[in-house]
């Protein structure tokens, strides 16, 4: 790493210029790891002794590298001229005898005294010239180093000679000495005071750590005022110094004043890089008198009258902004002489001219003559002056209205500065308003059940204000067209705010004012507008039935009554769920339904489904829903369909023997539901792009949460009607999941990725901007319904703990080695002795559970956990969504072992302490458990077997409880759920069964759920009541399939 570092100085031989030297932290480093720097140089004690010079800084870069370094920045006709490599002597902080590296930011060690000393150190000299191109002009930001902040200091000093250069606020000086007559050029520090100190405020201490043994170090001020005196002196001698000179009239053959003699040779000095000039003596003295005193009105000489320009704004009466000429000129600019002692006191250039004022005896000129000598002054601040000076007599200049605010906002500045007088009106900085947008979109024409969508074609108007006043659409027209800052209104003039204007400006430069477009580009129009800086907090005016999506923050939609082939009964927020499913459906807009796990997103659009069918009448749809979700949860969406949707046709497109291509094309339209999975739309696309789906739904949406994906883009590319996203988490780690969930939902309605990134995700994320991130929700509240547990109009509708089973697939291995492992075991079984039969029938059930629950606590060969079990796929999707929601959770299993590869799986995968309680835990250790648990801070996930966290225990903190494998007693499985279901619990209770779809467990649950009466007497608290059943009914139960379930 090279740091780079610039001082202005004058070199002998070169003369002033900027001074580059750089240090490099190999160099550095290496004086670290080795001796001390005072084996290699100097001592500092030496130095003082009477050496001629200081020490050679130790890791400064050569001159050599350091000039190929900065012309590899340089144009080539820059780098063309000379750079002479030269030495710099620095006064430098010094620490352990070294200089501190990069001490501009480097903290230095607190034990070790710092001190400054001289250092010498390599460098490179850069002319004015070179000095100002390569600063302004040239790519010196792309420097392969890091820099202090030195050169930015001297581009900023650059900036102003040229603005003083550009204004004329610079003048000529000269004195004698010995050797003649010398002149340069210096800035008109008087007039830029305010400038020169605020810049040379900021100026870093690198920019003054150039040493000289008899000098003492300069000022900021001074330093500053040196730079900007030599970068002026030499730009004028270098640019446009000959060029003007040349022009020049010749000089004159008869001299009548031998003072004349040196007028030629003066202007040439100032102009070229000469600057000295001789002559006699008393010849000499008599033209410094005589020049200096022709300078010092220009320098600021005290005066009794002083040029004033007085504005004088147009009358208007009730005139509107469509009354005004932007062309017109309507504005006076008037001159007079303004008294030193009375500003009160003018004397106006018409009353100069009519002879009507006396002459001024103070200087022995005119009124007219100081008239005159000040407009020329003026000229250089403010060129439009030219017109008058055109006239014989000039009075006055008459300005269009942009005119006359030009010189309001800009160049009465510029002249107020150079000593001259403006009176403004009397309502210039007071009548500043604010303009403010809004866009109204006009819905008008379509009533609450007709369909519209993004594609529709709306009105579209902007309406402006300022300060509370409405612009009809001419006056805004005219002013956005015009560019006019100045504007009548109320019978008084009023400044716009120049930022809103320019903002309006650009804006509508690009965008109509008014018309008609699809609602998506009027929306995308409407987001743009909203970053202006004149919109309105209320920035979209809807109207119609726009009012009721976009207006009312999802309060605003019709009831629909359940449909009456739904199997169950909603609740009341789940009765207001399937409504705005139906209204979002009815306008034609994509939808996400992001209520907390538990709340019942699976019901809500299956009541949709029964909804839409019984509308028409029982009839099936040719281009039915497809459903994408997780493997883990295809079979639980199969049982939760028809267990309350039981009329809704059904297919599971999934496996092996899943219809392909034109098979799945023909039969598809026979069903109202098909069912697939995220992996397979990848796979199967292009089928499944063949078909204009009627809906696509998206359970667990969040897997398409990044856009870049191919599994992404192959759901978003699918033609569907309707589109619905469901997810507890529609933003879990960047607001590009966010995107990529509304892209899939209403295409193109947050602009492009990149425009996404730029407009909110970069703001809201690395600047925590607070109205980008309430823009944001804003415009996505409306296709978002997102309700909470913890909602008060929630709570009231949910009971105190709320049950359900979650259906999990068996993996392609889980269900090989279930199959397998069965079929050897009923013969075994079939085979045995009663007293064997009894023992093997209960160690196979264990075995299949296990096998249910995870290959490798089957087979217990510590082999990789993740991918292998439908049910801990499933489990783990669930705990992320109640982590995420700050829910803790219980996990309840049989088996030690399974709760020994829970808790090392779960740990690694969320990063996070996952508590295990079992038999082997000591009591006291047992209860630290159970208290960090319940702490606020504690740990989110609480495993624990059956048997030692089943009773006794107190684990109120939780809201969910997992019983991962099932204990076929009720009471058992009750009794665990108390844990977290019992006195002192303030949170609702989510209890979920995780059953393995097609085996042992989902049969045994329905044996137990059809027989209850049967159960509570028969079932024991084992599986020791399975003995009895025979070899038939114990194959029925084992079997993998995908049958309802077993029927006794």
């Amino acid at each position: 790493m090279v740091i780079l570092h610039g001082v202005w100085a004058s070199v002998s031989q070169y003369g002033p210029g900027l001074v580059l030297w750089a240090e490099e932290k190999a160099l550095f480093d290496r004086v670290q790891q080795f001796a001390p720097i005072s084996d290699f140089f100097p001592r500092l004690a030496k130095h003082l002794e009477g050496k001629a010079q200081p020490e050679w800084h130790p890791f400064a870069v050569s001159g050599n590298a350091l000039r190929k370094i900065v012309q590899d920045t340089m144009e080539s006709s820059t780098k063309r001229k000379r750079i002479p490599q030269v030495f710099l002597d620095l006064e430098l902080p010094t620490q352990n005898d070294n200089p501190i590296f990069n001490c501009s930011s480097w903290l230095p060690d607190q034990q070790a005294r710092v001190f400054t000393q001289p250092w010498r150190t390599p460098a490179i000299h850069l002319s004015p010239e070179i000095t100002l191109t390569w600063l302004i002009f040239e790519n010196w930001h792309k420097l392969n180093t890091e820099d202090d902040e030195s050169l930015m200091f001297w581009r900023k000093a650059c900036l102003l000679a040229l603005y003083s250069l550009i204004h004329g606020t610079y003048r000529p000086f000269l004195f004698d000495n010995e050797l003649g007559i010398q002149t340069k050029w210096q800035i008109d520090a008087a007039t830029l005071n305010n400038q020169i100190q605020s810049l040379a405020e900021r100026m870093p201490q690198g920019c003054l750590s150039h040493w000289h043994p008899r000098l003492g170090k300069k000022s900021r001020e001074t330093a500053l005022k040196t730079f900007l005196d030599n970068m002026i002196d030499h730009v004028i001698r270098v640019f446009p110094g000959p060029r003007f000179f040349a022009n020049l009239p010749a000089r004159r053959k008869k001299k009548t004043n031998p003072l004349d003699q040196l007028a030629r040779p003066f202007l040439k000095s100032l102009l070229f890089s000469q600057n000295a000039i001789s002559a006699p003596r008393d010849l000499q003295n008599a033209f410094v008198a005589l020049v200096s005193n022709w300078l010092q009105p220009v320098t600021g000489a005290s005066k009794p009258w002083q040029l004033c320009f007085t504005l004088i704004p147009p009358e208007i009466g009730t005139a509107r902004i469509d009354d005004l000429d932007p062309k017109m000129k309507l504005w006076r600019l008037a001159f007079s002489l303004q008294s030193s002692r009375d500003a009160s006191n003018h004397i106006f250039a018409g009353e100069i001219w009519d002879l009507s004022v006396p002459i001024e005896m103070s200087s022995g000129k005119t009124l007219a003559e100081l008239l005159m000598r000040d407009l020329g002054r003026a000229l250089n601040h403010y060129p439009k002056l030219r017109e008058a000076l055109h006239q014989p007599y000039p009075e006055y200049i008459d300005l269009t209205t942009e005119e006359a605010y030009k010189f309001l906002s800009e160049q009465s500045h510029h002249l107020t500065t150079a000593g001259f007088s403006v009176c403004y009106p009397d309502w210039w900085k007071k009548n500043k308003k604010k303009l403010k947008t809004k866009l109204k979109l006009d819905g008008g024409v379509f009533d609450k059940n007709s369909m519209m969508g993004f594609d529709t074609m709306v009105k579209f108007s902007w309406q402006a204000a300022v300060g509370g006043k409405k612009m009809t659409h001419s006056e805004f027209k005219k002013l956005v067209d015009n560019q006019l800052t100045l504007l009548p209104i109320d019978g008084q003039w009023v400044e716009i705010s120049q930022e809103d204007l320019f903002s309006a400006v650009n804006f509508f430069s690009e965008n109509p004012a008014k018309g008609e477009m699809r609602l998506l580009d009027a929306f995308q129009m409407g987001i743009e507008g909203s970053e202006l800086e004149t919109s309105e907090d209320q920035d979209i005016d809807f109207r119609g039935a726009l009012t009721e999506i976009f207006a009312r923050n999802n309060q605003s939609f019709p009831d629909i009554t359940p449909p009456e082939t739904l199997n169950g009964t909603l609740r009341p927020y789940q009765k207001r769920g399937l409504s705005w499913l139906v209204f979002h459906q009815r306008l034609g807009f994509g939808c996400c339904l992001a209520d907390d796990m538990g709340l019942g997103k699976t019901v809500q659009l299956l009541a949709l489904l029964l909804q839409e069918r019984e509308e028409k009448k029982g009839k099936f749809h040719s281009k039915p829903t497809l459903l994408i979700c997780p493997m883990s949860v295809v079979g639980n969406w199969y049982r939760e369909a028809k267990k309350f949707a039981p009329s809704l046709q059904i297919m599971i497109h999934h496996g092996n023997s899943r219809l392909v291509e034109d098979d799945f094309i023909n039969r598809h339209r026979h069903y109202d539901l098909i069912l697939t999975t995220y992996q397979l739309a990848n796979r199967d696309k292009e089928t499944l792009n063949k078909i204009k789906w009627h809906r696509i739904a998206l359970d667990e949406a969040q897997n398409i949460k990044n856009p870049a994906t191919q599994q992404t883009q192959a759901i978003q590319s699918f033609a569907c009607k309707h589109a619905i996203a469901l997810t507890g988490t529609p933003v879990e780690n960047k607001l590009a999941e966010l995107w990529s969930i509304m892209e899939f939902l209403n295409p193109g309605y947050l602009g492009s990725l990149k425009t996404f990134q730029n407009r909110f995700a970069t703001p809201i994320e690395k600047q925590q901007n607070k109205e980008k991130a309430q823009l944001l929700r804003k415009i996505t509240q409306p296709f978002i319904l997102r309700r909470l547990k913890t909602d008060q109009t929630i709570i009231k509708d949910l009971p105190e703990k709320n049950e359900f089973k979650v259906y999990c697939d068996l993996t392609d291995e889980q269900a090989s080695i279930y199959q397998a492992y069965v079929n050897q075991k009923l013969n075994e079984i079939e085979n045995a002795s009663q007293r064997e039969r009894s023992q093997l029938v209960l160690t196979t059930l264990t075995k299949l559970k296990q096998i249910c629950n995870h290959p490798a606590h089957f087979l217990k060969d510590h082999s990789e956990i993740r991918g292998r079990s439908g049910k801990l796929m499933r489990l783990t999707e669930m705990l992320e969504e109640a982590l995420e929601e700050g829910d803790k959770s219980l996990i309840f299993t049989q088996y030690s072992e399974m709760g020994t590869i829970l808790e090392s799986y779960l740990g690694e995968t969320f990063h996070q302490e996952t508590l295990f309680l079992h038999g082997g835990i000591p009591q006291k250790k047992r209860q630290e458990m159970v208290d960090r648990f319940q702490s606020e801070d504690g740990p989110g996930i609480f495993i624990l077997t059956v048997k030692t966290g089943g009773t006794g225990l107190n684990l109120t903190a939780a809201s969910h409880v997992f019983h991962y494998d099932r204990w076929w007693n009720p009471a058992v499985e009750n009794q665990a759920t108390d844990r977290a279901f019992r006195i002192g619990q303030t949170k609702n209770v989510q209890v979920h069964k995780m059953i393995a779809i097609g085996t042992l467990e989902d049969r045994i649950d329905a044996l137990i759920e059809k027989k209850k009466d049967l159960a509570d007497h028969v079932v024991t608290g084992d599986e020791s009541w399975l003995n009895d059943l025979s070899t038939d009914n114990l194959r029925e139960i084992m079997s993998l399939s995908f049958d309802d379930g077993f029927k006794i």
